[in-house]
């Protein structure tokens, strides 16, 4: 009797373990698998949010070629003068300010003038206004908010040089002379005040015996470049 039932017992806790074994395989690969399941729908749903900011992108790529292509369309249009009218107010704008049509506004006029040969006889280097002066006076004018400059009719764009060939100031590859005439659109008052400042370009240049006349205007043409 002992026996059978210490036999019985050893048969029950045989179960048991097998039990506890199993459900322990199955609850760790239970773990294991929905561990895995977090992991791929995690990267899932990553993989689907890159794909929307993907197609989000292109999208807006293809609007922003759409719009690159109509201004360029634009652009050609009004450089051969097929539809000037047509184009939009910003092309024609940025047009102008590039420096590809003539443009109109109020300004000054500024006059610049080496001393007289007669009265310099020995006319130096010190009495003559170089490039670097120029260069100078125009970086003057554009730190004071002007929108067009030209010298000399030679219409100032970002590729214009300032440079000195044989005794003389060349602008866009071509020799300009005194007097040095030069138109500025902009707030005239501005212009003026930075320009007449104490220590400013007028007074540095008046140590040199060169002139500067400074005018108002309210209608000046500037030419393209």
């Amino acid at each position: 009797m002992k026996i059978e039932l210490k036999e019985e017992f050893k048969f029950g806790f045989f179960i048991f373990l097998i039990t506890a074994i199993v459900s322990s395989l199955i609850t760790v690969e239970f773990l294991r698998y929905s561990g895995y399941s977090e992991a791929d729908s995690a990267m899932v749903k990553k993989i689907q949010s890159l794909a929307t900011l993907l197609e989000e992108a292109n999208t807006h790529n293809e609007k922003l070629s759409q719009e690159v292509i109509a201004l360029e369309k634009e652009i050609f249009e009004l450089k051969h003068g097929l539809s000037p009218n047509g184009t939009s107010l910003q092309v024609r704008e940025m047009y102008q300010l590039a420096g590809f049509s003539n443009i109109t506004g109020a300004g000054a006029i500024i006059t610049i003038t080496e001393q007289d040969d007669k009265i310099n006889r020995q006319k130096d280097y010190a009495n003559t206004l170089q490039s670097d002066d120029l260069l100078r006076f125009i970086n003057v004018l554009k730190a004071s908010g002007a929108t067009a400059i030209c010298v000399n009719n030679q219409r100032l764009v970002v590729t214009s040089e300032i440079t000195n060939a044989d005794n003389n100031i060349v602008i866009n590859k071509k020799k300009i002379a005194p007097p040095y005439i030069i138109k500025v659109l902009g707030d005239f008052d501005t212009i003026y005040s930075a320009l007449t400042m104490r220590g400013g370009m007028v007074e540095y240049l008046g140590l040199y015996n060169i002139d500067t006349n400074i005018q108002k205007s309210d209608k000046i043409t500037i030419n393209a470049y």
